[in-house]
């Protein structure tokens, strides 16, 4: 059996007050790209104003509705793109979730969120 006697090294992260969770607009080509043609998100965990963890988030239903329902779901505070059509940021602020634009690539993005650089619309 695989894994038998591994230690699982996952470590998870639960959400407090001083924790917030940042979605990044991906698509691998190194640029942060709109929100409506991603299909995975660089996933961050925020701690105390630093950058505690990155995972990968694959979207396998790209119809907006369903992406906003994920990001809820997940507890997403904020989501950055590099632009957004009107329904998906309408949806996104009725879920709650804030959403900033970035030109650039996702490492980029995370660095400016730190410094509470990115534009909000």
């Amino acid at each position: 059996m695989f894994g038998f006697g591994r230690k699982d090294d996952t470590i998870v992260l639960n959400k407090t007050r001083r924790t917030r969770f940042v979605a990044i607009a991906f698509l691998g080509d190194g640029d942060v790209p709109t929100f409506e043609r991603t299909c995975y998100f660089e996933f961050h965990t925020i701690l105390n104003g630093k950058s505690q963890r990155k995972d990968m988030l694959s979207i396998q239903d790209t119809k907006t509705d369903a992406v906003v329902k994920t990001l809820k779901d997940m507890k997403v505070d904020t989501v950055v793109a590099r632009a957004y059509g009107p329904r998906a940021m309408h949806a996104l602020k009725n879920a709650g979730i804030r959403c900033c634009v970035f030109d650039g690539g996702p490492h980029a993005a995370i660095n400016a969120y730190l410094k509470d650089a990115l534009v909000e619309v």
